[in-house]
């Protein structure tokens, strides 16, 4: 029964390596394998269309990483027997499933799997961020590892690696009822984009601040995708030329918005924020910024 409700998920969302979340943006439910290899991405200049990536929110360290418009390399993931339906990862709250009103501090003593504390301001963003050695467990559980539709703002498991942080990924789920990361929608509209273009992230006790520069639909449909949720990467160059890859990706879809005037450097460190959204089948939105403190 599972196996089979797993399988209606999959063909319905194709689910995120994170629904990945942020879903991934990308973050919702589900665990996946792939081959063996540990290969950087490799700098290469083309945005042509290719069979998409399985889909769930995030992939493991040992997956291969292209470039946007290229294919990872790896096998295809398996997605795993999962707890919830679509409707239920992306519906409306429930009366015996309310989200906890926590600080920081109170939620690292709940579970030390947190990692950190997100705040957008203009958006109803302000959630503690858990990591563990997986991108599936908190898809479907709360920062008390209870189950739960809403699932837990993660940070993508990869992360936790010193050498793969050039690029940190959070996923969450798009929920209807305009908890977690709903309001990225918002990140759609131009001037709400310009006026809201800081996050707060409080990570491992160090007050972090990040500029808005890009957000942007990632389409996951037959024969166009891009995999934007890369963290490791052969050197600093590489990192430039897959983030200059991706600026150049958002200007040929729709709905993107891009902050031309920011270049992202060697020196530089970005972090993606991923959630499903509903323009195609399996696609998902994701917000993108540049460290300044």
């Amino acid at each position: 029964m599972l196996r089979a409700r797993a399988a209606g998920y999959a063909k319905k969302l194709s689910a995120l390596l994170l629904c990945g979340a942020v879903c991934l943006l990308a973050a919702c439910g589900g665990a996946v394998s792939a081959s063996p290899t540990n290969t950087p991405i490799q700098a290469k200049a083309t945005m042509a269309p290719t069979a998409p990536p399985s889909a769930s929110p995030a992939v493991t360290p040992e997956t291969t990483h292209a470039l946007p418009g290229q294919t990872d390399g790896g096998a295809e993931p398996i997605l795993a027997e999962r707890e919830f339906t679509a409707d239920e990862l992306n519906g409306i709250a429930q009366a015996d499933d309310v989200l906890p009103t926590l600080k920081y501090e109170d939620a690292r003593k709940l579970n030390p799997d947190v990692v950190g504390w997100i705040s957008i301001p203009g958006t109803s963003i302000d959630y503690p961020v858990v990591r563990c050695d997986d991108n599936e467990y908190y898809l479907g559980r709360n920062v008390e590892k209870q189950k739960s539709r809403y699932g837990t703002v993660f940070m993508d498991f990869r992360n936790a690696d010193a050498e793969q942080q050039k690029h940190i990924i959070l996923y969450g789920h798009n929920m209807k009822n305009g908890t977690m990361f709903h309001d990225l929608m918002n990140y759609k509209q131009k001037d709400f984009f310009k006026e809201n273009r800081f996050i707060y992230f409080l990570w491992d006790g160090t007050e972090t601040v990040w500029e808005i520069y890009l957000a942007t639909i990632i389409p996951n449909t037959d024969g166009f995708t891009i995999n934007y949720i890369a963290t490791r990467f052969l050197d600093d160059n590489n990192f430039v030329s897959y983030m200059a890859e991706m600026a150049a990706y958002a200007n040929t879809v729709s709905p993107s918005l891009v902050d031309e005037s920011v270049a992202v450097t060697a020196a530089d460190q970005v972090l993606t924020l991923s959630t499903c959204t509903y323009e195609y089948d399996n696609s998902r939105f994701a917000v993108q910024a540049r460290r300044i403190k």
